[in-house]
């Protein structure tokens, strides 16, 4: 990866993991009556983002996306095994960065309305080479090699067959 291509990586994790703390900050400062919605929550940390230069308007977007996605799918996970966090991240959670994983699962616990509306979503959302994803495991849609993330990082392509299209594996 040339350095140039890697700062930019590197910038957009941190800014993922900057909005994902702003939107659970501003969830968790609602004291009475209806909890915000993910997309509201997100558009209030993207627009924070933008408003103090940390990202352009694209960029903002483009990550609020890659948190859309992750926190649907951390949902689905959860619905479907039924299963605490931990079973969804597939490692121990004391191996990773420990209050990333209490952020998702904060936002992943927010209402059972959305969480079942967020999983319908997750079912047709993937992961591509190049994106920017968080805690988790990823599967090559080509040849089912697993890729483990211990932080928020970008996707690299397949490293056994150079596929660029992931999912989450799910036990059966």
């Amino acid at each position: 990866m040339q350095p140039e291509s890697h700062h930019l990586t590197e910038r957009l994790a941190e800014a993922y993991n900057r909005m994902l703390e702003r939107a659970k900050n501003a969830l968790e400062r609602v004291t009475h009556g209806h909890k915000p919605e993910l997309h509201h929550l997100l558009e209030g940390a993207k627009d924070e983002a933008v408003k103090k230069g940390e990202l352009s308007p694209d960029e903002a977007a483009q990550i609020a996306r890659y948190i859309r996605r992750d926190v649907h799918d951390a949902a689905s996970g959860m619905r479907e095994q039924r299963s605490e966090f931990r079973e969804w991240l597939r490692f121990d959670i004391e191996l990773v960065e420990e209050r990333l994983g209490e952020i998702f699962a904060r936002m992943a616990d927010h209402t059972q309305l959305e969480l079942d509306r967020w999983a319908e979503e997750a079912n047709v959302q993937g992961w591509e080479a190049g994106e920017v994803t968080s805690l988790g495991t990823l599967q090559c849609v080509d040849c089912g090699q697993e890729i483990h993330f211990h932080k928020t990082t970008h996707i690299p392509h397949c490293p056994k067959c150079g596929g660029k299209m992931f999912r989450r594996p799910r036990s059966v």
